[in-house]
């Protein structure tokens, strides 16, 4: 499955999902950030989706202390210097 979107291209490639340089191990979903209406990414490795056009979480932690996934998981999906051009 492909996404264009005004921001450059989004596209899996294996089990990856590439952006703007970036990539990261997930789908893309059939669900649509409310934000910027670009496909979500569903990410295996932190088992939440975001959005990497905003670079933003669609989904808040799980909310147990002791979830080894969401402690380590980074605040953005992508790099926080993403946006700093």
């Amino acid at each position: 499955m492909q996404g264009w979107n005004k921001r450059g291209l989004l596209r899996e490639q294996g089990n990856r999902v590439l952006y703007e340089g970036y990539s990261i191990r997930g789908v893309i979903t059939e669900d649509y950030c409310s934000n910027c209406g670009t496909p979500s990414v569903f990410s295996e490795e932190y088992v939440a989706c975001c959005c990497l056009v905003c670079n933003e979480w669609l989904e808040g932690s799980c909310g147990s202390p002791d979830c080894d996934i969401c402690l380590h998981r980074p605040v953005t999906p992508l790099p926080p210097d993403h946006f700093s051009d």
